[in-house]
């Protein structure tokens, strides 16, 4: 097997701007686990780390990620951690302050999203003292399509931090970008022909899906779940789904769905759960779901709520 000619490969498939993060990797103790910001991003660490590395999430899996606060004793985990993988956008207002802190120890930390290769949230500030890269929309692992992109920057950097385990990474990742492909495929087919390509979302949260799958999404708040839409707002997606005849608004696990439910009720539609899969509710732990299973779920509610052939 060819491994540079391979990890050439994992390059191109959305590995952006990494130059200054690999300029600041060094070899560190093998035993020490890997932080990432939350769920999907250390389930992408897990599988291509393998048993070569351990990984660990900051947020717990049954906490939204936008409503994390950082514990004294998680900010210490992270202060010796080898690596620290996070979105760079808003969703982890924390981060900023714990990349200061690892930069003045030489610690890396890999930025998944940059203005190269993310969308931008327009209801978020971008000039907010210490809150660089906030105005990016942080949900890219909801579309398969970008979750290949963030394996390849992922499986890079692993590489370059723990050479020795080079051929793991290499033999994981190709798997877990194998079933990523596939899940991608399905979404295009399983979406390509629907009676309706409109989606009404409780917060807006699947900008990367829509944009890559063709779809049109109004969201009844912002990209923080946290945010109270107007009154302006409300009626304005009111009208929008009575306009277009939409038959569903999407709801999620870890939001409360009373805003969404007024609207069905006032237009005759009906509520279904899209997940977000910011983390694992008790039952999906105990159905054996995950990250994977989950992408899948969420086709099978689009392609029924949207009536696709």
């Amino acid at each position: 097997m060819n491994i540079k000619y391979i990890i050439g490969a994992l390059v191109i498939v959305g590995v952006v701007a990494l130059g200054s993060t690999l300029t600041a990797l060094r070899t560190t103790a093998p035993d020490a686990a890997i932080a990432a910001s939350f769920y999907p991003i250390a389930f992408l660490t897990e599988q291509i780390a393998g048993s070569a590395v351990p990984v660990f999430s900051v947020t717990p899996f049954d906490t939204e990620p936008h409503d994390y606060e950082l514990t004294p004793e998680m900010a210490l985990r992270l202060s010796t951690s080898p690596l620290f993988i996070h979105t760079g956008a808003h969703l982890e207002p924390w981060a900023n302050a714990i990349i200061t802190a690892r930069n003045a120890q030489e610690l890396p930390s890999l930025t998944l999203l940059t203005e190269e290769n993310a969308l931008l949230g327009e209801d978020i500030p971008a000039d907010e003292p210490g809150d660089a890269g906030s105005e990016f929309d942080p949900h890219f692992w909801l579309s398969p399509k970008r979750a290949v992109g963030a394996t390849g920057q992922i499986a890079l950097v692993l590489a370059n931090l723990y050479p020795a385990h080079t051929a793991t990474f290499v033999a994981n990742s190709a798997a877990l970008t194998s079933e990523l492909t596939r899940i991608d495929t399905e979404y295009r087919k399983g979406l390509a022909t629907c009676a309706s390509r409109i989606i009404v979302t409780d917060h807006d949260a699947f900008g990367y899906l829509a944009h890559d799958y063709n779809l049109t999404v109004y969201a009844i708040r912002g990209i923080s779940p946290d945010e109270e839409p107007s009154s302006a707002t409300l009626a304005n997606i009111t009208e929008i789904v009575r306009a277009n005849g939409v038959k569903t608004i999407f709801t999620e696990e870890l939001v409360a769905p009373d805003i969404a439910e007024t609207i069905a009720r006032e237009t005759g539609a009906t509520v279904s759960l899209l997940s977000t899969i910011e983390g694992l509710t008790e039952d999906d732990i105990a159905a054996g779901n995950d990250y994977l299973s989950k992408l899948r779920g969420n086709l099978k509610t689009l392609t029924s709520s949207l009536e696709c052939e």
